[in-house]
This record gives structure tokens, sequence and C-alpha cells, in this order.
């Protein structure tokens, strides 16, 4: 029996100059109005929020936020960011849903600012989301793939 491997994600959106202004979640499932938790991925909730997904969003938020102090301390604040934010975990073949263990984040950010080149911003992201999944305590064998983008200027 193949391991069983489920996905999920967030994205942050933080339209009003980061650092500043309130960012703005949303998950996979399109809740958080009451935020039910579905912990039997097999059997989800239409209005439930997984433990995935609230992972996805705690990662992505802490991603963000790291990225938008970082930016402001470089002299290149950005205007806007948007981070989405996605999760593979895994289930061993026989296991049960508690032996399910983190496999990989891929963060994808995009940034509306100046004066700040592709390969910078690729660098700084990188950077931010290490220390974001070392923050987090996550395990060091867990692959975190990010790529960014500067959009617009």
């Amino acid at each position: 029996m193949p391991a069983k491997v489920r996905a999920s994600n967030a994205t942050i959106r933080w339209l009003t100059h980061p650092p500043a202004g309130a960012p703005r979640l949303t998950v996979g499932s399109h809740t958080f109005a009451a935020v039910p938790l579905a912990v039997d991925s097999d059997a989800p909730h239409p209005l439930a929020t997984s433990p995935g997904e609230l992972l996805a969003g705690a990662f992505g938020s802490i991603f963000a936020w790291q990225l938008a102090e970082e930016l402001l301390q470089d002299h290149t604040p950005a205007r806007e960011l948007v981070v989405e934010v996605g999760l593979i975990a895994e289930m061993p073949p026989g296991g049960e849903d508690r032996d399910i263990a983190l496999r990989e984040i891929s963060c994808a950010v995009e940034a509306r600012l100046h004066e700040l080149e592709q390969e910078q911003l690729q660098a700084i992201a990188e950077r931010i989301g290490t220390k974001s999944a070392q923050g987090l305590g996550l395990r060091p064998d867990i692959a975190i793939r990010v790529t960014a983008t500067v959009v617009g200027g």
C-alpha cells in the first residue's frame, strides 16, 4: 500500500504597505469565520479547517511578517506581499492519521516593491523561509521550497 499524501494550503495577502496595515489569511477550504477544526481528513466538514491548513497559515504568517520586516530594514519596503503556502504531508504505509509527517513546505511570494532585483528578493525569501521553519521548531529534514517574484514597481 503506497504512502497516503495530503496537501494543505494557505494564502496571506498583505496589501497595505507591510509591515503596517493588516494582512488577511485564507485557507484552502475558504473557512475562518467560526474556524471549526476537522481532524478526520476522510470525512471533512464543508466549513472545517484542517490542521494542515492551520499549519500552512501559521508558516505563511510568520514568513510574511519576517519578510516584511527584513525588506523594511533593508530600506526596500514592500507595498504589497502575497504569500501562498502549500504543505505536503505523508502517512507511512499502514500508518494511522497520528503517524502523519510533514515532508515539504512550498512558499510562493509576490512582492510589489521598488529598487530590488528578482535575484535579491529570491535570496532574501529563501533565507526567511529557512528562518521561519526554524522559528516554528520544524524538523530540519523538511524541504522548504521558496519562489519569489517582484511584481509591478
